[in-house]
Formats: C-alpha cells, structure tokens, sequence
C-alpha cells in the first residue's frame, strides 16, 4: 500500500514546496500521526495537526528514521502556518 503525506489547508489547498511522492518511512508517519496527541480539522476529519509539537517532534527523533529531518520540517511549516494541517492519503 502507497501512502502520501500531505500538507494542506481544509479546502486541499497544499503548502506549495512540499513533496508529497512518497517516501521512505511515510507509512510509519502516517500510522504515528494518529497515535500521538492531535486535533482534527473541524471540517474534514481526516486533516490533523499536533497538539504536542514537542512530544510528536520527540516521537520522530526517538524512531531514528533515515529521513527524519522531512518530518521535522513538516512540524515547523505547521507550527508556523497555522491554517494548514496533514493529509495522510492511502
């Protein structure tokens, strides 16, 4: 099974300058975004945003993931653009 992560604004508008092809370890981010700590888009359930920046910023260095840094950046653009969240598309 193929997973893109997105990150998009409730009506799928996306962060321009993210890459969003799939990549080593999506499948397990996108399984861990919904185990950690987080808040759904009152008008699309499936957008989420984290309501821990630290524990899911603690999540991604714990697992040690080759490409931990595009997870990091993904924390970053949504602590600082609020109005966009995650997209885990199956």
């Amino acid at each position: 099974m193929e997973v893109s992560i997105r990150i998009e604004k409730p009506d799928t508008s996306p962060w321009p300058q993210w890459d969003d092809a799939q990549h080593e370890n999506d499948m397990e981010f996108g399984d861990m975004v919904f185990e950690l700590p987080h808040h759904t888009a009152p008008s699309n359930e499936d957008l989420v945003r984290p309501s821990s920046f630290d524990k899911w910023e603690a999540a991604i260095i714990e697992r040690r993931w080759p490409n931990e840094q595009r997870y990091l950046e993904l924390l970053r653009i949504l602590a600082t653009e609020p109005a966009y969240w995650i997209n885990v598309i199956h």
